[in-house]
């Protein structure tokens, strides 16, 4: 009786479901904005310790405003982004990254609060890493019409012209 005791707490304990630790001690809000000028909407991403929040603002006056995604950041993807948001001090960031060579196209304004810290950005047809890597991550957890586009520059040679 005594061995059947011992093996039926064992075995409740050994069972026992463990609390999953999120180990990011770090707290941020990001805000997302990536503007379409030429077909005038926006799409505004709101991004918390986790939760995502998606939301398309037609430019066009009388058409209504949509939330298009709310969920909860998986654990994976939260970890990936607290590890990103962690290893650069967001104060290093430039307050415009501006292709002046490239008039309309990829347009984004970014607020980043990590810790105690804000940064505001914006980006007009410029791949600038940090960032780059934000929109990566939050890709993973969104579907593809969804996904935050950025600018990614190609090599172009004359061989491409026929020369």
């Amino acid at each position: 009786m005594r061995i059947t005791l011992i093996l039926l707490l064992t075995l409740l304990m050994a069972c026992r479901t463990k609390p999953v630790m999120n180990p990011c001690n770090l707290t941020y809000h990001l805000e997302i904005s990536s503007h379409n000028y030429s077909m005038a909407y926006t799409l505004n991403y709101i991004v918390e310790n986790d939760s995502l929040k998606v939301t398309f603002y037609d430019g066009i006056s009388g058409k209504p405003d949509s939330l298009l995604l709310v969920g909860k950041l998986t654990d994976s993807v939260s970890l990936l982004l607290c590890d990103h948001l962690a290893s650069f001090d967001i104060d290093t960031l430039k307050e415009e990254y501006i292709n002046r060579h490239i008039e309309d196209g990829d347009r984004k304004s970014i607020i980043l609060m990590v810790g105690n810290k804000t940064k505001k950005v914006y980006t007009a047809n410029y791949k600038q890493d940090q960032l780059v890597k934000i929109y990566d991550i939050l890709n993973m957890m969104v579907d593809e019409k969804y996904r935050i586009r950025y600018y990614k520059p190609t090599k172009i040679s004359l061989e491409d012209f026929g020369r």
